[in-house]
């Protein structure tokens, strides 16, 4: 099985921008621009020796950290003889969205030597990538990054940059059989993986089932010594809200959105905060929206605007009846699966 080996960029050359006032990164965190076509070009560098490495391809990977609304094109060319090795095709990218461009050797080899540049060909509007080494291991999406193949097969044992890869390539080639130790590897490659920030999503429907699927492994006995859904849960959880339990988030265009719902489709996140935390402060925001939106409906429907959707059966009738159940309220219940449901299939 082939063993891989992550080189996060340890300095970068971007152009001073600011980001839109009515516009945010999240958590704080850092991010640099890639300007708009005709800008400058942003440097990624790396302190690495190029010939201690005896791979035979990479990958190039960044992780949006702005909401993208426009198609764009990054060039991906070699600092300083200036060759272009590759494109970096990006529409209407959400936020914590990866991409990745695959590297053959030689341009692997020349990149850790020289350094990429990042240039946009197409796009009206700055891409901003994220930029912090402060985002804790083994989360490496916040910082970009090279994915080596190290060019050594270990059997049975794949790192969670393996794991990640896998899950990418652009055309897999199948596999007829899983050497000894793989199955197992692969398991634990994404398990170290999915629990970690890496798989951070928006707090909305996203965040909301990838919160769900964390708190699913909670429950799961065969997980290997030492991973902590739970504990990743609560860390995640935490990054949306402040030292009071006062929500903090932006809606999926990048816009603040503190203390306050957004729509009815970024509140499926509650449904995991009243499991984990039943007594949080923000569960009364959620029901505030919820009981206002049916209040104001001669049919108790919780909806935005003259928009049904069937996602609200599970953004708002399942956090709906987790809290019913939690509480014992009928009322509660009866909302989750009586007015909304009948909205959600109709």
């Amino acid at each position: 099985m082939q063993n891989w080996d992550i080189r996060l960029a340890s300095q970068v050359e971007a152009p001073e921008l600011a980001i839109a006032p009515d516009k945010r990164l999240p958590f704080g965190w850092r991010a640099i621009p890639v300007q708009a076509s005709g800008g400058a070009a942003t440097g990624l560098y790396w302190k690495a020796d190029a010939d201690e490495w005896t791979g035979t391809s990479a990958r190039l990977r960044v992780t949006v950290a702005l909401d993208v609304r426009e198609e764009k094109r990054i060039e991906v060319l070699l600092t300083e003889s200036k060759t272009a090795v590759g494109e970096l095709d990006i529409r209407y990218a959400y936020v914590f969205q990866p991409f990745e461009l695959l590297l053959d050797q030689a341009a692997a080899t020349a990149a850790l030597r020289e350094g990429l540049s990042l240039r946009m060909t197409k796009g009206e509007q700055p891409l901003w990538l994220f930029f912090e080494p402060a985002a804790p291991q083994p989360s490496t999406l916040y910082v970009p990054h090279l994915l080596l193949d190290s060019g050594v097969a270990q059997e049975g044992r794949l790192d969670a940059g393996a794991g990640s890869a896998a899950a990418r390539q652009p055309h897999p080639q199948p596999q007829s059989q899983l050497q000894p130790g793989e199955t197992e590897a692969r398991r634990e490659a994404f398990l170290t993986r999915m629990l970690s920030y890496d798989s951070i999503q928006e707090y909305s429907w996203m965040g909301g089932c990838v919160l769900d699927g964390l708190l699913a492994l909670t429950r799961c006995a065969s997980l290997p010594a030492g991973m902590a859904p739970q504990a990743t849960i609560e860390a995640q959880l935490a990054l949306f809200y402040d030292a009071h339990g006062g929500l903090r988030y932006e809606n999926p265009r990048s816009e603040p959105m503190d203390g306050r719902v957004c729509n009815i489709e970024m509140t499926l996140p509650f449904a995991i905060v009243a499991q984990v935390w039943p007594d949080h402060p923000s569960l009364a925001v959620a029901l505030d929206f919820w009981l206002g939106r049916a209040e104001a409906d001669e049919e108790n429907v919780i909806q935005d605007g003259d928009t049904l959707s069937a996602e609200g059966s599970y953004t708002i009738a399942y956090p709906l009846a987790v809290l019913a159940r939690l509480r014992a309220d009928g009322e509660l219940a009866e909302l989750a699966g009586g007015s909304y449901w009948r909205d959600g299939i109709d």
